[in-house]
């Protein structure tokens, strides 16, 4: 695994599941309590406390996917040989 690769992956994730988190718990608040303010307040608490917990660790899983899929797909045989039609007058295919 990349080092580097994987540092950027768990950052993204922390970075999306706050807002998400943070979105998500707005809307709800709002739509429940009819205060923004509540909305705000439960989803920066959710948002610090749930959000990088949960991002570093689908970041991180999302990472070991995309190294294990990039493994397998080198490893896979390339078909370089290719069919050339008969030469004329050999009477025979050509690899």
């Amino acid at each position: 695994m990349d080092g580097t690769g994987l540092a950027r992956s768990i950052v993204w994730g922390i970075v999306v599941s706050s807002a998400v988190l943070l979105g998500g718990s707005i809307v709800t608040m709002l739509a429940t309590t009819g205060s923004l303010w509540d909305g705000i307040a439960v989803g920066a608490f959710c948002a610090v406390w749930g959000g990088p917990g949960f991002g570093a660790m689908f970041g991180a899983g999302f990472h070991a996917l995309r190294c294990e899929r990039l493994a397998a797909n080198a490893a896979e045989p390339v078909v370089t040989a290719i069919a050339l039609p008969p030469v004329a007058g050999s009477g025979a295919w050509t690899v």
